[in-house]
C-alpha cells in the first residue's frame, strides 16, 4: 500500500495536466472569439459537444488496450500527444484549424481517466478508494486552477496564442516521468472476462438499474461542471465588466481553491462515513447538489463581484464534495476484470451528456435568448442549466438504495 501513495499523487498530478490544458480555451474564450469571428454556439460546439463527441469515441479502443495492455505506457503516450496538439491550438487561424487541434487533444486525454482510475482501484481496497479517488479528482481542480489562472496571465501579458503554447509544454516532461514511474500491477488472468467485448460490457452494465442511475447521477454533476466552468469567464467579461485575462485568473483562483477543498474533504468524509455504510458514497452528493443550487444563482444574479465570487466559491465546493464518492461506487459495480472499459462505457454517456451538452447547449440557449435579453442572455442560460443538478440528487439517491452497505457486498 505504502508504494500506492507516490502512484497516486503521480496520476493526480497527469490529472492537473489534464485539465490545465483542457481549459486553456475557456480561459481566454473572448479573445479567441473576438479574433476568429466565432458565435457562442461555435465556441460551445469547440468546447462542448466536438470535444466530448471525439473524447468518448476514442475513449473505448483506448480503455481496451488499458485492459489489455501496460496502462503505464499508454498513459505515457497520451499525455504526450495531447501535449503537443495543445502548443499547435496557439498556431491556429480558422474556426475549422481550432476545431481540430481540439479534437485532437480529446483523443490523447481519452486515454488518461479510465486507465488511471482502473489502476487506482487495483491499488487501493474499496474503503480507501473515495479519499483515493478524491485526491486523483483534486488534480482536476487544480488544473482548472492553473489553466484558468496561468492562461488568464499569459493572456493578459503576451496575447491568448501565448497560453496555448507555454502550458503545453509542462505535459511533455511529466509523460516521460509517467513512463519511467508509474506501477503497472499485474490483472485478473480471467480469459473468458477479459475477451469480454465492447458491446457485452455494455450491455452488462446497462442491465444494472443500480449503474444506470449512478451514471445518471454523475452525468449530471458533469453537466453542471463543464456548463459553468466553460461559461462563467464569458459571463465575468459581459456582465461584470473584467478584462479577459482577469476575469479567467480570479475565476480560475476562486473555483479551483474551492472544488479543490470540497474534493479533498468529501473524500475525507466519505471515507469516514464509508467505513461504517458504502452508501454514503453517493448519498453524500445527493444532499449537496440541491444545496449548491441557491449559491449558483446568487452568484449569477448580485450585481457585486465579491459576494458573487463568494458564492461561485461555495457552490463549486458543495459540487465538488461528492467527486470521489461516486467514482468509488462506479468501481463497486463494474466488472473488475475490465474496469478500464467498463469506465470508458460510463464516460461516454456521461461526457456526451455533461461535457457534451452543457457547453453547446449554454451557447445555444445564450445565442437564442440574446436577442430579447441582450448581455443577459448567458446568464439566464446557465440559470436554466441548474435543474439538471436536482434530476441528478434524485438519481444518485435511487442508486443508493441498490448499493452494499459493506465491503462484504450485503445491502
Amino acid at each position: 500500500m505504502t508504494a500506492a501513495y507516490p502512484a497516486l499523487l503521480l496520476l493526480a498530478l497527469i490529472n492537473l495536466v489534464n485539465f490545465m490544458d483542457r481549459m486553456v480555451l475557456a480561459a481566454v474564450a473572448q479573445p479567441v472569439k473576438e479574433e476568429l469571428g466565432l458565435s457562442d454556439t461555435q465556441l460551445g460546439l469547440l468546447t462542448g459537444l466536438a470535444f466530448a463527441v471525439t473524447y468518448v469515441v476514442a475513449g473505448i479502443p483506448l480503455a481496451r488496450l488499458a485492459d489489455r495492455g501496460s496502462r503505464r505506457k499508454l498513459i505515457a503516450v497520451c499525455l504526450a500527444a495531447w501535449s503537443v496538439m495543445t502548443v499547435l491550438s496557439g498556431l491556429v487561424r480558422t474556426f475549422s484549424q481550432l476545431l481540430i487541434a481540439r479534437t485532437a487533444i480529446a483523443i490523447g486525454e481519452a486515454g488518461c481517466i479510465p486507465a488511471a482510475q482502473a489502476l487506482i482501484a487495483d491499488l487501493f481496497s474499496p474503503r480507501r478508494r473515495a479519499f483515493a479517488m478524491a485526491v486523483f479528482t483534486s488534480g482536476s481542480s487544480l488544473g482548472v486552477l492553473a489553466g484558468f489562472v496561468v492562461a488568464g496571465a499569459i493572456e493578459r501579458a503576451y496575447g491568448w496564442r501565448a497560453a496555448f503554447l507555454v502550458l503545453g509544454i509542462p505535459g511533455l516532461a511529466l509523460a516521460l516521468l509517467a513512463l519511467l514511474k508509474l506501477p503497472d500491477p499485474p490483472r485478473s488472468a480471467d480469459p473468458v472476462s477479459n475477451r469480454m467485448g465492447l458491446i457485452s460490457t455494455a450491455a452488462g452494465l446497462l442491465r444494472s438499474p443500480v449503474y444506470v442511475w449512478l451514471l445518471l447521477g454523475t452525468s449530471a454533476g458533469v453537466f453542471l461542471l463543464y456548463g459553468f466552468s466553460q461559461w462563467m469567464p464569458a459571463f465575468l467579461v459581459r456582465s461584470h465588466g473584467l478584462p479577459p485575462g482577469q476575469a479567467a485568473i480570479q475565476f480560475g483562483w476562486v473555483y479551483g481553491i474551492s472544488s479543490l477543498l470540497g474534493m479533498l474533504a468529501g473524500g475525507w468524509l466519505t471515507n469516514r462515513l464509508a467505513a461504517r455504510d458504502l452508501r454514503w458514497q453517493v448519498w453524500l452528493p445527493a444532499v449537496c447538489y440541491p444545496i449548491c443550487v441557491p449559491a449558483y444563482l446568487l452568484a449569477l444574479f448580485y450585481p457585486g463581484t465579491s459576494v458573487m465570487f463568494c458564492a461561485l466559491g461555495l457552490a463549486s465546493l458543495l459540487t465538488s464534495a461528492g467527486a470521489g464518492g461516486k467514482s468509488a461506487a462506479m468501481m463497486l459495480v463494474v466488472p473488475e476484470e475490465s474496469r478500464a472499459t467498463a469506465i470508458a462505457v460510463t464516460m461516454l454517456i456521461a461526457s456526451l451528456i455533461g461535457m457534451g451538452g452543457a457547453p453547446t447547449l449554454v451557447g445555444a440557449m445564450s445565442d437564442l435568448l440574446s436577442p430579447q435579453l441582450g448581455v443577459n442572455s448567458l446568464r439566464w442560460a446557465l440559470a436554466a442549466s441548474l435543474v439538471v443538478t436536482l434530476l441528478g440528487a434524485a438519481c444518485l439517491m435511487a442508486a443508493a438504495r441498490g448499493l452494499p452497505r459493506g465491503q462484504d457486498g450485503k445491502a
